[in-house]
């Protein structure tokens, strides 16, 4: 089952649409708790998966 499920993950991992998805998964499970902490790691972990601005390399 993995062998055939990661090439298809690591596929998708690339797409914006599945790393919104993820964020978006992290925000619901943090908006259940009430401390401080969880909510700058999604934040941070948003920053770096959808940045604002373009790199170009």
């Amino acid at each position: 089952m993995l062998l055939i499920l990661k090439p298809v993950l690591m596929t998708m991992w690339k797409s914006r649409a599945f790393k919104e998805l993820i964020v978006a998964m992290c925000e619901k499970v943090v908006s259940r708790t009430d401390n401080d902490l969880d909510d700058l790691a999604v934040k941070h972990l948003r920053d770096l998966l959808l940045p604002d601005t373009r790199i170009e390399k």
